[in-house]
């Protein structure tokens, strides 16, 4: 039930924070990600911080979607039916990625952290596009308009 309510508030919370300030709220649920994927890895044998962890994860994970389809919208406006494609297909690849890629590191020592330690990686690789769409932004926008 938590999870449930985490992801319908984490979806409003994110669409309407991400209508005025579509970079502040990935950078921030960027942050939380890494923030609760860490909380997993160190915590995942106590049950209440690994809960509130995953309520975090579902909080800033519905956050970050809609942001991300209106930014590929208005990027590629003179083809959004295939911005909205691609940036759905996006979302799949990663997962689909990322769950081949957890799948070989739970053959590791790293056993059972293994969705955890993957997790929490990529959150952190999310900074490498999200800095270069920062610096484009801010080289493209002018100062009146940040």
């Amino acid at each position: 039930m938590l999870f449930g309510a985490a992801a319908a508030t984490g979806a409003v919370l994110g669409g309407r924070l991400g209508d005025t300030h579509p970079r502040s709220t990935l950078c921030t649920t960027a942050v939380a990600t890494v923030v609760a994927g860490a909380g997993l890895c160190a915590s995942s044998t106590h049950p209440v911080p690994t809960i509130l962890s995953f309520t975090l994860l579902r909080l800033v994970g519905s956050s970050a979607n809609p942001v991300l389809v209106h930014l590929a919208l208005r990027y590629g406006d003179a083809a959004p039916t295939l911005a909205s494609a691609m940036a759905i297909s996006s979302f799949n690849v990663g997962t689909a990625a990322g769950t081949g890629i957890t799948g070989l590191v739970l053959l590791t020592p790293a056993g059972t952290l293994a969705p955890a330690l993957v997790g929490t990686v990529f959150a952190l690789v999310v900074f490498l596009p999200l800095t270069a769409l920062n610096t484009l932004e801010r080289r493209t926008t002018p100062l009146t308009h940040r």
